[in-house]
């Protein structure tokens, strides 16, 4: 009786940890490239964001799924390495970068509507030759 009150414990716990994970793995184009991304469409899920990673690799991010296209506005919030602040405008191109340190108190806002936000890892975006005008394909 033991053992399977533990199981159902341990069953349990894997099914509200699996609940509240963010959707994982889709891939964006951004200028041609490709990224890897976890997806946060929900009200949790973007609160959150990337607080409790370690760190994103390089061609990995979170993308922030709007209902709507309104004027974003992010912070770093507890997020432990640096990052880029990618703003989508609602043609799908990239309106804005803006590169968040750690510690950093600053809120960063997109220039106009925007339906769509990427983080990445600060710098990589840049190498990739991602800038404003690029074009963005995101996942139906």
């Amino acid at each position: 009786m033991r053992a399977m009150r533990y199981t159902c414990v341990l069953l349990l716990a894997a099914l509200g940890l699996a609940a509240c994970s963010p959707d994982v793995a889709d891939t964006v184009t951004i200028g041609g490239v490709e990224v890897s991304v976890i997806i946060a469409d929900d009200a949790r899920e973007r609160s959150l964001g990337l607080q409790g990673h370690e760190s994103l690799a390089p061609g990995e991010g979170m993308l922030f799924v709007f209902d709507d296209a309104e004027v974003r506005t992010f912070a770093m919030k507890e997020v432990a390495f640096p990052i880029d602040v990618v703003f989508i405008a609602e043609d799908l191109t990239v309106s804005a970068v803006e590169a968040l340190d750690v510690g950093d108190v600053r809120l960063v806002s997109s220039p106009g509507p925007s339906p769509y936000v990427l983080e990445l890892p600060q710098g990589w975006a840049e190498a990739q030759g991602i800038m404003v005008g690029s074009v963005v394909e995101v996942p139906d």
